[in-house]
């Protein structure tokens, strides 16, 4: 019999996952180890009466070909045991997450600004929208997403929205 834990996407395989095996025949309690100790968390063992079981708990690390060596109190081996593999999914990773840095801004009012923030994370597309968009601002999206704000009046709040794919980061900007 094998088992086989499928990721979330190409890039990762199964964490916290489980499966359980039973154990029947030969002469109770069971003892249960694994060819990759540190692939999986095995709970209930060992297994105390025959029909009993036996869980495995994925942890995020890929394998294949995970065997058990399952011995019963008299010290048989048993000799077709269960296998099990974690692999990657098949579905794309989602795209990192956006992030714009600095995540607020304080402007002087009384001068033309120019800000610059830098933008990681996304799909690597962005765009990028002031508002209010006051006569003689300007915005340039990118990795690093140019702002200019002319002067204003004092107490003026901005909102720089950022969007790369479906993500979205809005940076307040205060007029001082």
């Amino acid at each position: 019999m094998t088992t086989t834990f499928t990721g979330p996407d190409t890039e990762h395989c199964s964490n916290g996952a489980s499966a359980t095996f039973y154990i029947f025949g030969g002469t109770p309690p069971y003892t249960v180890a694994t060819n990759f100790p540190g692939a999986v968390t095995i709970s209930g063992q060992p297994v105390q009466r025959s029909g009993g079981g036996f869980t495995i708990t994925t942890n995020g690390t890929c394998f294949t070909g995970l065997t058990f060596a399952i011995t019963d109190a008299a010290g048989r081996t048993l000799l077709t045991p269960p296998t099990a593999s974690n692999v990657f999914g098949t579905a794309e990773p989602p795209p990192p997450t956006l992030t714009v840095t600095p995540n607020s801004a304080t402007i002087n009012c009384s001068t033309t600004n120019n800000l610059q923030f830098l933008v990681t994370g996304g799909t690597g597309t962005f765009n990028a929208a002031l508002t209010p968009s006051p006569v003689g601002s300007s915005v340039t999206a990118g990795a690093t997403t140019n702002v200019t704000i002319p002067v204003s009046a004092s107490g003026t709040i901005y909102t720089l929205n950022i969007s790369s794919g479906s993500q979205l980061r809005s940076v307040k900007i205060t007029c001082q």
